[in-house]
């Protein structure tokens, strides 16, 4: 007969808890595991592996185990049963296609241009590399700005009148697609984050659009240079809600698409 391996994790000589702290900017974690008279702590950053320290306490492991339970909690920690599973997060600044070192190389020369950049601002270009891999980018986007930037270098200034048509353009082909698919289904349909981004960035327009027409309508109540209290009050509630109308619209879009508004949070 075989020797029998015991699970590691089992036994009554064996414990493990997890704890998280969760306030602000703040998120680390606190592991600890006790093995008959050792005791391995694990602490860190969510998401991260984090530091660990092996220690053997003898005797008193288990009571010094609970002690330092006591003491984390105490500091704000909270227990989870479960140990949350590791997820690699994805590098989106990683450059993996020919189009993007193309592109990341056209905008750090279009940056280092002294007649392009003369303050020298950074472009801040491995943004649109991590657009491009998030999803908020397309091969379209880095084939027009690498093309741009090399016809800026050429010519020595920006062509932002052909920068302004191509998103423009580009938004329009995203409307005409989101009322297609509603065609399609007959009403409502899902969105991505960043189908959803813009079409909230477009309702929030027309609202502020609105709020001008409003807030015009509003000033032609006359004050008497803020002398007629009355006539003063009247135009700060008529104020109050040309506001007002704006955010009940956006939060009927809000509940309109609560799906993809709860999504669109967590990815912030």
């Amino acid at each position: 007969m075989g020797k029998t391996k015991r699970k590691k994790g089992g036994g009554k000589d064996w414990d493990n808890m997890y704890l998280e702290y969760n306030e602000g900017k703040s998120h680390k974690f606190w592991e600890i595991t006790r093995n008959k008279t050792k005791i391995t702590t694990r602490w860190g950053k969510q998401d991260t592996k984090g530091q660990e320290l092996t220690k053997d306490y003898g005797s008193m492991s288990k009571e010094i185990y609970l002690r330092m339970i006591d003491a984390k909690k105490k500091k704000g920690y909270v227990l989870h049963r479960k140990k949350p599973k590791k997820t690699a997060k994805k590098d989106y600044y990683k450059v993996t296609t020919k189009l993007q070192k193309d592109y990341l190389k056209i905008c750090s020369k279009a940056e280092q241009n002294k007649k392009l950049n003369p303050n020298q601002i950074n472009y801040d270009c491995e943004t649109m590399i991590f657009n491009s891999n998030s999803g908020e980018a397309d091969k379209s986007d880095l084939r027009f700005m690498a093309n741009w930037y090399k016809q800026a270098i050429k010519v020595g200034e920006f062509d932002w009148q052909t920068y302004n048509q191509f998103y423009k353009s580009k938004r329009k082909k995203k409307r005409s697609k989101t009322t297609k698919r509603k065609k399609k289904g007959g009403g409502k349909t899902k969105m991505t984050t960043s189908e959803f981004k813009e079409f909230l960035q477009g309702k929030e327009r027309e609202g502020w659009k609105e709020v001008r027409k409003c807030n015009k309508t509003c000033s032609t109540i006359k004050t008497n240079y803020a002398k007629n209290k009355k006539k003063l009050k009247q135009q700060r509630e008529c104020y109050g809600t040309c506001d007002k109308n704006r955010l009940i619209k956006i939060r009927k879009v809000h509940k309109q698409y609560s799906k993809e508004f709860k999504q669109f949070i967590k990815n912030m």
